[in-house]
């Protein structure tokens, strides 16, 4: 909170380039490089250090390395893709107003955007929408395995609560100390996804501490 508005400058070397510039970063890439650690299995642990040097005024090496990160983007991913997907099926359809009335619920959040794609970018990217049936929940009974970490900030626990009600054959498992997408970058969640895709209408088998049910 006390951070606010407040500007900072870096004075950065962007990887092949012959001479230095000045970048101007505030509060949302601070949010943003925590963000960044908060959905990385490895550096989750980090967090609270990483906030506590923050408040420090202690960001210097940390906002280089994101910087690093914002330079290379899009080098190796397909970010048009990305853009074009996003835009016709989530941003198209989240209500401005609602982001708004959010900003002055979290004040500290104020301006960060949620995801790389935004109102702004979409705007630009100008792509068709999808058709509102896609964004209608489907009814189904086909089984499913619906798995979060506890800690993820971009699909908690919460949406699989409702996606479970239009799916009564899923099962949901949460992992324990974990954040974005843990069964599918985990050891623990491959075996969890073999023993699902091998008995599909099976309860699978957790050990209420690394993974558990709900």
């Amino acid at each position: 909170t006390s951070i606010g508005n407040k500007e900072f400058s870096l004075r950065y070397m962007e990887k092949g380039a012959k001479d230095s510039i000045t970048i101007k970063y505030h509060r949302s890439e601070l949010v943003d490089f925590l963000m960044n650690n908060l959905q990385n299995n490895r550096k989750l642990k980090n967090v609270p250090y990483y906030i506590v040097q923050v408040m420090d005024g202690k960001q210097h090496d940390y906002m280089k390395s994101y910087f690093d990160g914002i330079f290379n983007a899009g080098k190796e991913n397909t970010l048009g893709m990305r853009y074009s997907m996003y835009c016709s099926e989530q941003i198209h359809y989240a209500n401005q107003g609602l982001i708004d009335k959010q900003n002055e619920i979290f004040p500290y959040l104020a301006g960060y955007r949620f995801n790389d794609v935004d109102h702004p970018l979409c705007n630009c990217w100008n792509v068709q929408p999808v058709s509102p049936v896609a964004k209608m929940p489907v009814y189904s009974n086909v089984p499913a395995l619906l798995s979060t970490g506890d800690t993820d900030p971009y699909c908690p626990a919460f949406y699989n609560d409702v996606i479970s009600r239009y799916m009564p054959n899923s099962q949901r498992v949460l992992f324990t100390d974990k954040t974005h997408g843990p069964a599918l970058n985990t050891r623990e969640g491959d075996a969890l996804i073999a023993e699902f895709l091998d008995n599909p209408y099976q309860p699978v088998n957790v050990d209420g501490k690394l993974i558990t049910k709900w």
